[in-house]
């Protein structure tokens, strides 16, 4: 049975979600994670082959990036459906009441040892405690009269975007015949390796569930963009189908195939500075978090600013700390 204690820190990570939260998410046996799920990592290198051992493979890749777009936004959805609903909003009421409760009940003995000593105990009490509960009262249904006109809006609002912000990506994801995700559009193209002079090394990682076949996560690094002073390793794309435990999981091992390389690619380039990076919109919580603390990025800047009131729907650039 799990401890008092135990239950308020697993309470809290879940909400603040530390380092630990997500290590202990991460499936530490590996033999099991291997029994069940496959890793196939496709370059310009093997990409024929690959590609050719499984029939429309290029396609299910090319359809499963949508289906996790969609899934994104569907969580989002429920996520903002979940955070303004009433019994969110009961609950936060709650809180506040106990919390201004607790502070003036403070304040109240405070006040009464070393200010009001001459009064009666009894009188000042009730005097304080008719005090709190209309305020209490007052902030409730000021609190409701927000949560009417206010919040509902808001909410309206979040959906309304993030709706239109993931069928924009989708859309433009399928106009661009998958451009805008791999890098450049020779992914759908009968020979991947006619790239007609541009530079197409690629890297595809997809996991697929052993016993059923079925592809259920992906990532792919777009191709190198070189300049004159440095080489961009670029994460064009990075998500999953799963969730909990083996979705945190398949994340660890994507990202720590794409540091490997791109520090294999340091040592290769000596001459020049390297960077990983990965470009995404602020909303994309579960992967950013992960990322952020556990594998070493930061956010360095924002690309884009469409959404001026909800900034988290704008693209911005993370990169490896080196």
């Amino acid at each position: 049975m799990i401890s008092s204690f135990e239950n308020i820190k697993k309470q809290l990570q879940k909400q603040f979600k530390p380092q630990a939260y997500y290590k202990n998410l991460i499936i530490s046996d590996q033999n099991y994670f291997n029994e069940y799920v496959e890793c196939v990592q496709i370059d310009e290198k093997n990409a024929e082959q690959v590609f050719d051992q499984e029939e429309n493979l290029k396609e299910k890749i090319f359809n499963l990036v949508c289906s996790i777009m969609i899934k994104k936004r569907d969580s989002l959805l429920i996520e903002i459906k979940k955070q303004f609903n009433f019994k969110s909003f009961i609950k936060k009421s709650i809180v506040m009441f106990i919390l201004i409760s607790t502070m003036n009940f403070f304040f109240f003995v405070f006040t009464y040892l070393f200010v009001y000593r001459e009064a009666g105990f009894q009188e000042e009490f009730q005097e304080e405690l008719k005090y709190n509960l209309k305020l209490c009262v007052f902030l409730i249904v000021v609190d409701f009269i927000s949560y009417e006109i206010v919040s509902r809006r808001i909410e309206k609002k979040f959906k309304k975007n993030s709706y239109e912000l993931y069928d924009n990506d989708i859309r433009e994801y399928y106009d661009t015949k998958g451009e805008s995700v791999f890098g450049n559009n020779f992914f759908l193209s009968d020979d991947i390796n006619s790239s007609n002079g541009i530079n197409n090394d690629f890297k595809i990682q997809i996991f697929k569930d052993k016993m059923s076949n079925q592809l259920n996560s992906v990532s792919i690094v777009k191709p190198l963009i070189e300049r004159d002073d440095k080489i961009i390793m670029s994460i064009g794309f990075m998500g999953t189908l799963t969730d909990s435990k083996l979705m945190y999981t398949i994340f660890d091992k994507m990202i720590d195939n794409i540091i490997f390389d791109y520090e294999l690619l340091k040592e290769a380039c000596v001459d020049k500075k390297v960077e990983l990076e990965f470009i995404s919109r602020g909303i994309d919580n579960d992967l950013l978090n992960f990322l952020i603390k556990c594998k070493g990025f930061k956010n360095e800047t924002q690309v884009t600013n469409s959404y001026k009131n909800f900034k988290g729907f704008n693209k911005f650039r993370y990169i490896k700390k080196t």
